[in-house]
């Protein structure tokens, strides 16, 4: 009897394999006309961008963007733009591109949000696109005696105390530009530039894409090799918007305030739930090398030491360096480590000629 119900198990788990592997091909093959490992790319590239340049994450400069988004872009774009194909022929500054960015990462809250401003509907973006080649600086300087860039050299913080608390938007955008800065982090190592990986991030946002499908009412948490696919989808907001009510029927959401991995946490309990489903249904493992949380990023960057600097730091007849021990600690896996130590001197920069 027990080995009659442990192949009868066999048997469903078998079952929900094809299923799902029949579902996760029609996905697959629908996903691959809109996103592909250049779009991903695209988008990576601008979170970079904005990641180089840290004062983005700061109060007075998100709340001035927010400010710019929301009272300047939307009733421009609602003047000069007529539909979501001319919307794409438009390019905003870095700021406002950066909390509208990030304003699509709710699409829920987008769709709601857009709706009820100037405009009046939802407003198209493609990440792809990165230069003005339609004059938008000019329809903007024309419109506004605001500066198109923002100088992000300059404190707002006297502008901006109650740009939060009146702005008409249900979502909090400042908090959720900040917590792009964590996001950013984990998919910021060299890999996520691989085309190989690339292309295995979409196949795996194709079969998370298959398990929201079959599980509808579970919190289901993606590994951010999905994750950076999934914000790329987001951001091309109208087909975005027309795929997930072709896959699943619903406006899928996102949420990514759900941070707190304290045992037991919401985000705990699910991350559980999504591993043993995802087993369950593709018979294959959740974890991807590579994909996983990688912690808090640093709280401080190194910036490179102007030449100037360092002649004047340098400027000794002689330096003597020692090292007497470097230790490197390595899991203890069968996986073979290289590992190089390298000092780089440069002569020239000191006038030395040894």
């Amino acid at each position: 009897l027990i080995h009659f119900y442990k192949s009868l198990q066999k048997v469903e788990i078998n079952n929900l394999t094809m299923s799902a592997t029949k579902i996760m091909q029609d996905i697959e093959s629908h996903i691959g006309q809109v996103l592909d490992t250049n779009t991903v790319l695209a988008e990576l590239n601008f979170l970079h961008h904005v990641n180089s340049k840290r004062r983005y994450y700061d109060d007075d400069i998100i709340k001035k963007a927010l400010y710019r988004y929301e009272k300047i872009w939307i009733p421009l774009m609602a003047k000069i733009s007529t539909s979501t194909q001319t919307d794409l022929l438009h390019f905003p500054p870095t700021d406002v591109r950066w909390v509208w960015h990030t304003h699509m990462l709710a699409p829920k809250a987008y769709a709601q949000d857009l709706r009820a401003s100037t405009i009046g509907r939802v407003m198209n973006h493609d990440i792809s696109l990165q230069n003005d080649v339609h004059g938008t600086r000019s329809a903007w300087e024309n419109f506004t005696s605001q500066p198109f860039h923002l100088n992000l050299d300059k404190d707002y913080s006297d502008q901006v105390t109650d740009v939060q608390s009146e702005s008409g938007f249900t979502y909090d955008i400042v908090s959720a530009c900040k917590r792009q800065s964590v996001f950013f982090y984990q998919v910021s190592l060299p890999h996520y530039r691989e085309t190989d990986f690339l292309r295995k991030c979409i196949h795996r946002y194709c079969m998370y894409l298959t398990l929201q499908k079959l599980r509808p009412d579970n919190f289901l948490v993606p590994c951010y090799d999905m994750d950076i696919v999934w914000h790329t989808h987001q951001v091309l907001p109208v087909s975005y918007a027309e795929d997930m009510n072709r896959i699943l029927g619903r406006l899928l959401n996102h949420d990514d305030s759900v941070n707190d991995r304290a045992q037991g946490s919401k985000l705990s309990r699910t991350s559980e739930q999504t591993q043993n489903l995802w087993k369950e249904t593709f018979n294959v493992g959740f974890c991807q090398p590579g994909a996983m949380y990688r912690g808090q990023p640093p709280q401080r960057y190194l910036s490179q030491v102007p030449a100037a600097v360092l002649k004047e730091l340098f400027s000794l007849e002689a330096v003597d360096l020692k090292c007497k021990l470097v230790t490197v600690k390595l899991p203890s896996t069968h996986h073979l480590y290289h590992v190089d130590a390298r000092v780089d001197y440069t002569p020239a920069l000191f006038g030395h000629s040894t």
